[in-house]
């Protein structure tokens, strides 16, 4: 899906839980209009406003009419509260007082739609947390002394580089390093944050990614774009454990080249975590894909060669 449908169906759940939340409100209204004074109340609060609102001039009967108003409403709160109900409980809600619950403010997406948003994506994502971590919970006490100023250095580079993800020149981030020095954790960090910002962002594994474009390759034509196109066109892309995939002919690295170069020649976003090194990078998947990954004029490689913070050495 593109993320202009993911956007509608965000609007989508703004507009029915709004809706939802409305359920209650026409359930009081309904009981207060039960009430025959209620209503007699209501329909001379109408007219005392209609003709209030003809008076030019504060003069001494738009004051009468002020204070017979004031009297109408302390009998219909009364009424109310003999309801177990307040003036409150009659009026609009809103999940989001600052849009109305549209989704847009000030011409701009509302915190709760890119909240929204949010949550779509990360089903989408298929990744299975309720929450993902931020830049803020890196522990660095995981790490040995003579590591940890390298790891901040990279948490805080990249939590820069998502921050500003659209203005970044360099298009492609692979993350190399051994197994358990927070690749996964950082790769996750990322993910959250983007889609706090809004961005549509397409989590995969390396398998899952390679599973796909198996898919892919002997799909017919008419299922092919559904396949592909999330990984084309989202904003940003991120694959996690390059490697640990199967090597299927005709299929693992040409549709990798092919992902990875046309989301460059349309300048968009692509993270890649490895346990590889750049070494065995180049003979897995060839100069091809090494020189799109690793390329200085649009690429960001980063070691992240550390203790395994799993097992919580402290060397």
């Amino acid at each position: 899906m593109s993320k202009n449908t993911f956007i509608d169906q965000a609007k989508k759940e703004l507009q029915k839980r709004h809706a939802d939340l409305q359920i209650d409100v026409q359930k009081n209204i309904s009981l207060a209009k039960r009430n025959a004074e209620f209503n007699e109340l209501n329909s001379q609060k109408r007219e005392l406003i209609f003709e209030l609102g003809k008076c030019t001039e504060n003069n001494d009967i738009a004051k009468k009419m002020v204070k017979q108003l004031k009297e109408i409403t302390e009998k219909q709160s009364k009424i109310l509260k003999s309801l177990n109900l307040t003036f409150d409980d009659l009026k609009e809600k809103f999940i989001c007082e600052k849009c109305g619950d549209t989704g847009v403010l000030n011409g701009e997406y509302c915190s709760c739609l890119k909240q929204t948003l949010s949550t779509l994506l990360l089903k989408e994502c298929g990744i299975n947390k309720t929450e993902l971590p931020k830049f803020s919970d890196v522990d660095y006490g995981l790490y040995s002394d003579s590591y940890v100023k390298n790891m901040k250095l990279i948490f805080d580079t990249l939590e820069t580089y998502v921050n500003n993800l659209n203005t970044n020149k360099k298009h492609i981030v692979t993350i190399t390093g051994p197994t358990g020095v927070g690749k996964t954790f950082l790769t996750e960090c990322i993910v959250g944050r983007a889609l706090e910002l809004g961005h549509y962002t397409v989590y995969s594994t390396s398998i899952g990614f390679n599973a796909n474009m198996l898919k892919y390759h002997v799909a017919p034509m008419d299922e092919k774009q559904n396949i592909i196109n999330p990984y084309l066109n989202c904003d940003l892309l991120i694959l996690d454990d390059l490697g640990t995939e199967p090597i299927y002919n005709n299929v693992t690295i040409e549709y990798l080249y092919l992902v990875i170069s046309e989301r460059l020649k349309n300048g968009l976003y692509t993270v890649i975590n490895t346990n590889l090194s750049p070494t065995q990078i180049i003979n897995t998947y060839g100069e091809r894909i090494f020189s799109r990954i690793a390329n200085i004029n649009n690429s960001l490689l980063i070691d992240m060669t550390a203790n395994d913070i799993r097992l919580g050495l402290r060397k």
